[in-house]
């Protein structure tokens, strides 16, 4: 860490953190698995989610480490991923660890400033499609038509902020983001879609993980993200396990204290998702195995619907090259990425800390 030029790992377009990314994987003499997409980026750049290993190819415990899950919020994981690589040496991985590099699950949503892949999915949610039967949700139809425009102006979004208040009216508080939050299964064109088959992302992350993770007697997966919790501060987040699980128990044992998550209010838990399980599904039959994510805080979300809207309907039905939608995608991409020196040095040196606790308790003796 003493010798890593930590703005140097972050970058501004998807093309040059993959850059990044693959020049650190060269320099450390890894190969690299290239699952290339079969859209284009922003610039018309090629689109690859790229699989690195640093560590024995026995390695009985393995860390799954991903970024760009949610597109939009890559960078900073890029970062950390590149950052890694760079100072490997000082990372000092016990001889029966390895470290997976997932880079850019859904690196469309990267290059585009999106959260959703090339087919209008959020992966997370996607993860768990073959497990469980679509179910409604009647409080995002009654949200649709405002998400999801006929046109799109700030007018258009101060009309419904309107319609949003009245709504809200006699509802609590928190009501459009927790029912973002559990999806839909409904509207391709929508926010927070879980799609009904496995989108190429989803895809590309199970068969890395079936590579890397199936003889490991433990796998611990970090998804990073960014968008939630303080500015620059690092939140290690339960993705969706009961608290009587396994999977919970280990988190608990890893960590060192409880995980935050959102599973504790009940809207992903009463939705019937356990977000992980299809990478759970490539692990041996007893191993230990439990995922988290990493969010890292940025600003204040007040405008984050408004933009999410304004993105998303640009990319889906206005111009992609006009002026208008490259503004729209540097807005949205602004609520996940702070090009701040101060919030770069934050997350890496968080990240960094983090990470080495955690390789600490995946080397401990597997009881």
């Amino acid at each position: 860490m003493k010798n890593v030029d930590v703005l140097g790992l972050y970058s501004s377009t998807y093309a040059e953190a993959r850059e990044k990314f693959l020049t650190a994987c060269q320099t450390a003499g890894l190969e690299v698995e290239h699952h290339v997409n079969p859209e284009r980026g922003v610039d018309g750049e090629k689109l690859a989610t790229d699989v690195a290993r640093l560590g024995a190819a026995d390695a009985s415990k393995v860390m799954l480490l991903s970024s760009g899950t949610h597109g939009v919020e890559g960078f900073c994981g890029s970062a950390i991923q590149t950052g890694l690589l760079r100072s490997r040496d000082e990372l000092a991985l016990p001889d029966d660890v390895a470290i997976v590099f997932v880079h850019a699950v859904n690196p469309h949503g990267m290059s585009w400033s999106r959260r959703e892949t090339e087919e209008g999915v959020d992966v997370t949610r996607n993860l768990s499609h073959h497990k469980y039967d679509p179910m409604p949700n009647p409080d995002y139809e009654l949200l649709r038509d405002l998400l999801v425009p006929e046109k799109i102006s700030e007018e258009t979004l101060r009309e419904i902020n309107r319609a949003a208040a009245a709504l809200m009216a006699d509802r609590p508080r928190d009501w459009i983001t927790r029912t973002l939050r559990i999806g839909q299964y409904t509207h391709p064109e929508g926010l927070t879609y879980h799609g009904l088959t496995a989108c190429w992302s989803t895809q590309c992350w199970i068969e890395a993980a079936g590579n890397h993770v199936s003889q490991a007697d433990r796998v611990m997966i970090i998804d990073l993200h960014t968008g939630y919790g303080e500015y620059g501060a690092l939140l290690t987040q339960n993705p969706s396990y009961r608290k009587t699980s396994p999977p919970f128990a280990h988190l608990q044992k890893w960590l060192g204290e409880d995980p935050a998550g959102f599973s504790d209010d009940g809207s992903i838990i009463e939705h019937r998702i356990e977000t992980f399980e299809a990478l759970h599904e490539q692990c041996r039959p007893g191993a230990e195995v439990a995922a988290m994510y990493f969010e890292f805080g940025t600003v204040t979300m007040e405008d984050y619907i408004n933009a999410w809207i304004m993105n998303n309907w640009l990319y889906l039905y206005g111009d992609r090259s006009s002026e208008r939608a490259a503004r729209a995608r540097a807005a949205f991409a602004h609520l996940f990425y702070v090009r701040e020196d101060g919030w770069k040095k934050s997350v890496w040196q968080n990240g960094w800390g983090k990470i080495q606790q955690l390789i600490g308790s995946l080397a401990s003796p597997v009881r």
